[in-house]
């Protein structure tokens, strides 16, 4: 506070004052409000640049997840068709040459399978696309099933622990149904 020689009238300055140009500080220099342009760029560059990182993350591990549920599927259709075969001592008939898919009818693409007391409903692919189905083939001694799986990796890793692996296809079958091509 200070006295301007006005009378006994006493006032503070005050910090800011506006002017044409904006705020300024004590000095007289522009004050700055906001970001600029540049800053700005480099924020929405390091945005973009995380946010496709993640999405390249991301879709891999939906593949996976789909691959894992498709050996899920797999093996409780195996699993079912052995008990089918414990109880009746055939598995589910196809007529030679053909082959059933989940695609073409997914509610009884194994017939007699899901009528009975082993698997309440049959599985489909998660994406269950024409390229992407459940198959199965069958006669009464013989079964392969045959699913296709996304990633190459999957693959490998599955043909290690089980019957094998024809391409992009996981199979599961009976050694006589082995050589069956569809």
């Amino acid at each position: 506070m200070r006295n301007n020689n006005k009378g006994s009238i006493l006032y503070a300055r005050p910090k800011f004052t506006m002017i044409k140009t904006g705020i300024v500080n004590r000095r007289n220099t522009p004050v700055r409000t906001g970001f600029t342009i540049l800053e700005l760029l480099v924020v929405l560059t390091i945005i973009s640049l995380l946010f496709s990182i993640t999405f390249a993350l991301l879709s891999g591990s939906r593949a996976k997840s789909r691959d894992a549920k498709r050996l899920r599927d797999v093996k409780e259709l195996q699993k079912a068709l052995e008990l089918r075969y414990n109880s009746y001592y055939t598995y589910p008939s196809i007529a030679p040459p053909a082959w059933a898919d989940s695609c073409s009818d997914p509610s009884n693409y194994i017939l007699n399978l899901s009528s009975d007391e082993y698997i309440p409903v049959l599985p489909t692919d998660p994406l269950n696309s024409d390229s992407s189905c459940y198959r199965y083939r069958g006669d009464n001694q013989n079964f392969k099933l045959a699913v296709y799986m996304e990633r190459p990796e999957n693959q490998a890793a599955y043909a290690i622990n089980d019957n094998g692996v024809r391409n992009d296809w996981y199979e599961i079958f009976t050694p006589e149904a082995q050589d069956w091509n569809w």
